[in-house]
């Protein structure tokens, strides 16, 4: 019977986003314990003339962007999330994950309410590798902010 209705009903739509600036074995260890089959981008600044990172070589189920041309040190992954964090509350999505390790990501959810109060009524879900300092002591739910901390 559930399926019926998950079938008529759907599921919320869903998107997740790696920050690729963070060590990446605990960014994919939280992508394979809670994101496997969540429509999911990881966001990465890359040089042009680096190869991808050998811990990423046959890594699939997730969209690999690589952004190129950009000045490093500042803050470019987290900036792009941001405008893609907003691109998707436009879009519909109901369930928007982040993966980090960095505290900015609960202020941009913030501010994605304060930009568009209909993201008031949308999950943000923050997943925090090797949770440290303020992220470590903060409570499972912030607003509308779930916080999991693995």
């Amino acid at each position: 019977m559930f399926a019926l209705i998950k079938k008529w009903f759907g599921s919320p739509k869903s998107i997740a986003f790696l920050d690729g600036d963070q060590p990446l074995p605990g960014i994919l260890h939280a992508y394979d314990k809670y994101l496997k089959g969540t429509e999911t981008h990881l966001i990465r600044l890359q040089s042009d003339s680096a190869g991808e990172p050998k811990v990423l070589r046959g890594k699939h189920g997730f969209n690999k962007i690589y952004l190129s041309g950009y000045k490093a040190g500042k803050e470019v992954t987290d900036k792009f999330i941001g405008a893609y964090i907003q691109k998707a509350v436009t879009d519909g999505y109901q369930f928007i994950t982040v993966v980090s390790s960095d505290y900015d990501f609960i202020d941009t959810f913030k501010m994605a309410v304060v930009l568009n109060p209909e993201a008031s009524k949308l999950t943000f879900r923050m997943i925090v590798p090797n949770a440290r300092g303020t992220l470590k002591e903060m409570p499972d739910k912030v607003m509308n902010i779930e916080i999991v901390k693995c």
